[in-house]
């Protein structure tokens, strides 16, 4: 028997004892705040009804070309420690009416234990009034206004935003969340809109979840196993979690060691 079946087998063996046990699921990352993330966290958040204007949060390893785009960009599926990534906050006027946006403001979250801001840039479009507030474990009152207005009539996203982190730990799983601001949201002609209309975004990334359902499951395992023993060209969602191009033992211990964790 290899090393890699006697460490399946060991792996298996201590998950039949419980599921409950040290490679169980783990809870979500939940960041102590200051006072003010504080109270934004206890405020209820609206539950939305009609989805009229669209928010996106896509994590990047460098930012993207442009400012507007019909197609968005596909969030990375990993993150290191030490690493530099980007945040990139996108708005689309996808109602009925669709005149486009004046401003976009948003909360946002993150892990304080595992990343920290370096730079927002406000970019070239919502560059009236730009606002970005730091807390512990998230910025509040993100994004900017624009005149005259009119950005972001679907099928045009429009970026808000480009949040420069650094990864100060690598932790098995990090949350990022939008959530509703003071200041709001406004279209062109039609003002204000209600937090009721607006879809916010979150994104999980989850070291190990091959087949990106924000978790690391059986799934996950049979994925990597169906590649073991690959010794070149190995991508991310083979089951290289290294990075150094091959599927190997080292590799399985990785994902056997993030295996449960899960996005809440």
């Amino acid at each position: 028997m290899s090393r890699a079946q006697h460490l399946l087998c060991a792996f298996v063996a201590t998950c039949a004892v419980s599921s409950a046990g040290a490679l169980g699921v783990n809870s979500r990352l939940v960041a102590a705040g200051t006072q003010a993330s504080a109270e934004r966290a206890a405020s209820p958040q609206p539950t939305r009804s009609v989805n009229d204007v669209d928010f996106r949060l896509i994590v990047l390893d460098t930012p993207s070309g442009s400012d507007l785009t019909t197609l968005l960009p596909t969030s990375i599926t990993k993150i290191a420690a030490e690493q530099t990534y980007y945040l990139e906050v996108w708005v689309s006027d996808v109602g009925d009416i669709n005149t486009g946006m004046t401003s976009a403001y948003v909360d946002m979250t993150f892990p304080a234990n595992a990343a920290s801001v370096v730079d927002i840039s406000h970019g070239t479009l919502f560059t009236v009034f730009p606002s970005g507030s730091l807390v512990t474990g998230g910025i509040d009152e993100l994004g900017g206004s624009a005149l005259p207005g009119g950005i972001g009539v679907e099928p045009v996203w429009a970026r808000v935003v480009v949040v420069e982190m650094h990864a100060d730990a690598s932790p098995p799983s990090v949350t990022f969340e939008l959530l509703a601001s003071s200041t709001g949201v406004a279209a062109l002609g039609r003002g204000q809109i209600s937090w009721y209309n607006i879809l916010l975004d979150t994104v999980c990334i989850v070291l190990g979840d091959l087949d990106g359902d924000n978790d690391v499951d059986l799934a996950d395992l049979a994925q990597l196993l169906g590649n073991y023993g690959m010794t070149s060209g190995a991508a991310y969602e083979d089951g290289d979690l290294d990075g150094d191009g091959d599927v190997d033992l080292a590799d399985l211990a990785a994902l056997l060691a993030v295996y449960g964790t899960t996005c809440e």
